[in-house]
């Protein structure tokens, strides 16, 4: 399961179980954080996944900005509050990446509400990033 995490929402994403294709799934709202913890265990309870994969938004040149440091902290806590281990992984670009596949379909979003768009591109870029994840194996996992 991969979580695409911003200020005001968190997109999700899951795998199958052979861990070879990902999906978007739903988008969160990151607030109330209690609410947001107990969706998430939800989901897990829910999907039962291995693992939990946080994007972490490096910024272009590599380095971890306030942004990255936010993620790292939400993938220690997720991993403390639901007892399962959770990784980051590089997330530079998936929104960028989402928002093109989103364009790309537009004629199946037949005039969506532009909350609805963003909603679909934060769970979207969470199926990339899942799906890079899983194509480099476990080679990118950081902490």
């Amino acid at each position: 399961m991969a979580l695409d995490p911003g200020l005001a929402r968190v997109g999700v994403a899951v795998s199958d179980p052979t861990a070879t294709i990902a999906r978007p799934l739903v988008t969160l709202p990151r607030r109330p954080h209690r609410k947001f913890l107990e969706a998430v265990g939800k989901l897990v309870s829910e999907h039962r996944p291995e693992k939990l994969v946080v994007g972490l938004p490096l910024r272009l040149d590599g380095r971890k900005g306030p942004e990255a440091q936010r993620a790292m902290a939400l993938a220690f806590e997720l991993e403390k509050h639901l007892n399962l281990p959770a990784v980051t992984a590089d997330e530079r670009h998936s929104t960028f990446e989402a928002a093109d596949i989103m364009r790309e379909n537009k004629g199946k979003n037949h005039g969506a509400p532009q909350n609805d768009r963003e909603n679909k591109i934060d769970s979207v870029s969470a199926a990339l990033i899942l799906t890079r994840f899983l194509n480099a194996g476990s080679s990118n996992e950081s902490r």
